[in-house]
């Protein structure tokens, strides 16, 4: 299975692993996992991964933020810039400002801006880093 904004192959997975979407760990099965990294996301949580891969945050006016699969970057902080928990594996991530959302937070602004129509979505030929 191919995932949006995560580099290697998804397969699925028959044992007890937590989701790096939701952090949740009470499932056995409807599990995707990475060998190569160990990524793993239930299926409950796929729909994260449906979401613009570049998305403008109305805190992060004037950058778009990428949605990473792999962690934060070493050389950023690895809490969110809006909650201050820490991201996990799964976040979106402004290159330029170094910034870094959880998920939480981008998809509680997304659901704001679908109820107020003020959704922003940026191509994902973007060449953001």
């Amino acid at each position: 299975m191919e995932i949006k904004g995560h580099d290697h192959h998804v397969g699925n997975y028959g044992g007890y692993l937590k989701c790096d979407a939701c952090d949740d760990r009470p499932y056995s099965h409807g599990i995707h996992y990475c060998a190569d990294c160990e990524f793993t996301v239930h299926d409950k949580c796929v729909f994260v991964f449906s979401t613009p891969e570049t998305f403008e945050h109305r805190s992060h006016v004037g950058h778009c933020l990428k949605l990473l699969t792999t962690g934060a970057p070493d050389h950023t902080d690895q809490k969110c810039h809006i909650c201050g928990k820490n991201t996990k594996r799964l976040l979106y991530h402004c290159s330029i400002c170094k910034l870094n959302l959880d998920i939480d937070c981008m998809v509680d602004d997304m659901c704001a801006r679908a109820r107020t129509s003020e959704y922003v979505v940026v191509p994902s030929s973007s060449t953001l880093a």
